[in-house]
């Protein structure tokens, strides 16, 4: 899958998640204001890699629900150790 073909804003995003856990926006989300240097949004530049044919598949909407499905089905994973071990 490919990123989208307009910007979204992390406010957006984090409203999407919220939406999928069932969680209130309000509940989840604690406003800190302006800072210096603060990003309103994200955006990945895609044109290149759509040139080669590939395109966005999975809405937004759905792929948000399926990893969030997906966490829920592998809660597991949320508390695995996940330090870098460089292994001989």
């Amino acid at each position: 899958n490919v990123g989208p073909d307009e910007p979204i804003k992390i406010r957006y995003l984090v409203a999407k998640v919220a939406e999928a856990c069932g969680v209130a926006f309000d509940d989840l989300v604690e406003n800190a204001g302006e800072r210096v240097g603060q990003d309103a949004r994200y955006w990945l530049d895609t044109s290149a890699i759509k040139l080669l044919g590939w395109r966005t598949e999975v809405s937004l909407t759905k792929g948000v629900t399926g990893m969030v499905e997906w966490v829920k089905a592998h809660p597991e994973l949320l508390t695995m150790d996940t330090t870098f071990r460089i292994r001989p």
